[in-house]
């Protein structure tokens, strides 16, 4: 590796590109970056983030597959609308990502990426909204509502418990919206508090109440393994998994808690008492514990998330079963979120 881009690359990308193609300044001028010289690594100065993201040209989407690896659809149907969120959970590492400034594109910007979108890929009919949390800006979202009834598309999210109402949810469902994943994480309110979470399970149940009421499939992630989690809180949070999946006829997907860089556990581990087994990020996925909680190892977390796993494929809902055998949980989360006969 002879130069790392940190952060947002956009412009830092353009002017290493310069820097190569074109002989423009040098890369000690080039800020966000850290290379070799020498022998020694150096850091430039950081780059300030992107303040108004509608300056920024859309995605390429036509990637060419050089490894032939990739899937020729994945990731093309994808329109993120924000970068960061406005919360502080935790265990996500989501506002680190985005520099800890939730910023958003404009409605008339995003409409016309989808004009795009639609000129370019007619195969492709439903979009899904890859930003955090879609739901950070109510108001927004109304107004992106509007936009999306007169474009006539399908579409599907990812939104918080708190923002959810009856009329927001006929909102979606009446805009095209497909489906909703609601960011969940644990059954136990002690827990939901502890990792900052900031809603109740109350709100939670309301949410799923008002999406599948007004005709969206709902999709709940949760996760075991947390710093605090104990076999009883783990209980806690299967056994309201179930009630989610058979009385409210939601689908929930299932993960193991992984400390990313950058997130609260990852940073205070030491004082959380997380025994965290390994710095290699290949390891880093939501179906392989490695970290020891002060209640719980990663391999007791390990045996209990595929019995967990199992238990929660039993009484998930008919709709979603199919999709899960055939496709596993991430596929679920996607394809229930598209596909309107569920």
């Amino acid at each position: 590796v002879d130069i790392v881009v940190r952060g947002e690359g956009e412009y830092t990308m353009l002017e290493l590109a310069n820097y190569f193609i074109r002989g423009i300044g040098s890369l000690g001028e080039i800020r966000g970056i850290a290379y070799k010289s020498n022998g020694r690594i150096n850091r430039t100065a950081v780059r300030p983030i992107i303040e108004d993201l509608d300056k920024l040209p859309f995605p390429e989407r036509d990637i060419p597959d050089l490894e032939g690896i990739l899937n020729p659809r994945e990731g093309k149907n994808v329109i993120i609308t924000s970068r960061g969120c406005p919360g502080k959970c935790k265990f996500c590492a989501a506002s680190a990502l985005a520099g800890g400034k939730y910023r958003m594109r404009s409605v008339d910007n995003i409409a016309d990426e989808i004009a795009d979108f639609k000129r370019n890929y007619k195969d492709l009919e439903n979009i899904f909204f890859g930003d955090d949390t879609i739901s950070a800006d109510v108001s927004r979202l109304l107004d992106l509502c509007k936009m999306l009834k007169t474009e006539d598309v399908t579409w599907s999210a990812e939104s918080r418990v708190d923002a959810m109402t009856k009329e927001l949810a006929a909102t979606l469902k009446n805009s095209g919206c497909l489906g909703i994943q609601f960011g969940v994480e644990s059954g136990s309110q002690k827990l939901l508090d502890s990792m900052g979470k900031n809603i109740t399970l109350e709100q939670i149940i309301h949410a799923v109440k008002c999406a599948v009421g007004a005709g969206l499939g709902v999709i709940c992630s949760m996760m075991i393994g947390l710093p605090e989690d104990t076999e009883e809180t783990i209980e806690q949070t299967l056994d309201f998994a179930e009630r989610l999946q058979t009385e409210y006829k939601a689908g929930v997907v299932l993960a193991s808690t992984v400390p990313y860089p950058g997130t609260y556990y990852f940073r205070h581990a030491d004082d959380l008492n997380l025994r965290i087994s390994t710095r290699n990020y290949d390891q880093y996925t939501t179906i392989m514990p490695i970290m020891d909680t002060p209640h719980l190892t990663r391999w007791q977390i390990r045996n209990l998330y595929f019995k967990a796993y199992q238990r929660l494929n039993r009484s998930l809902p008919d709709a979603y079963k199919n999709l899960f055998i055939t496709h596993g949980a991430n596929a679920l989360a996607k394809a229930a979120l598209f596909d309107s006969s569920n």
